[in-house]
């Protein structure tokens, strides 16, 4: 079996230990390592190949799907696996849509870790029963289940932007956009999901199990 390097992502020391015990019964892991930030991410990625990178969603000073794109931007065969304990029905899909190979919740055990790390590495795409399902259910019913998921992706960042308390003038600063335009943004964002006011939409997003 050929030896491979992986980078864990995650600011949690016990989920790293964890994985590494657990993939170490099962691979000829060369490398093994751990950061804790996009990015210290980026900078290891400048002088380090890495075969996996198994990627948090919750990270310190990072916003993960911002970090998916820019990896996959300056290393585009890179295979990356998400493992969090954000809820699959709200993440999954918009991370594999965003070019992850997959999603594997937390509370996953551990075979199943391993069936997602070995789908991985041969290329392919992994997804639980579960997210298996929401997908089957989209294509079969045309409908999408979850008010959230109605969001395009710039009005799901903004709205990620406005919960962790960012003001209307720093989300226009942060993605260079007029303010007017992100105003624009916030009232199609209140319309899609029925709010009125920033306590409904962070009532909204608590209930889709969104983290903020």
């Amino acid at each position: 079996m050929q030896a491979i390097s992986i980078l864990c992502v995650d600011d949690h020391d016990i989920v790293f230990q964890g994985l590494k015990l657990s993939l170490n019964n099962k691979f000829n892991i060369k490398t093994f390592e751990n950061c804790l930030t996009g990015d210290e991410c980026l900078e290891m990625l400048k002088t380090n190949n890495y075969d996996l990178i198994i990627l948090d969603v919750n990270l310190p000073d990072t916003d993960s799907q911002n970090l998916l794109e820019i990896i996959l931007v300056k290393y585009p065969n890179q295979k990356v696996l998400v493992f969090s304990m954000s809820p699959e029905e709200i993440y999954a899909k918009r991370f594999i849509k965003n070019g992850a190979y997959g999603y594997l919740s937390k509370d996953a055990k551990p075979a199943e870790v391993v069936t997602a790390v070995s789908t991985v590495l041969m290329g392919r795409k992994f997804v639980s029963m579960k997210v298996a399902q929401l997908l089957a259910d989209d294509l079969t019913n045309g409908r999408i289940n979850n008010s959230i998921q109605t969001l395009t992706e710039r009005e799901f960042e903004i709205m990620r932007y406005f919960l962790g308390g960012l003001r209307s003038k720093d989300i226009s600063q942060l993605l260079n956009l007029h303010s007017s335009t992100i105003g624009t943004y916030k009232i199609n964002i209140f319309n899609k999901l029925g709010v009125n006011n920033m306590m409904e939409l962070a009532k909204v997003a608590k209930l889709s199990g969104i983290e903020f």
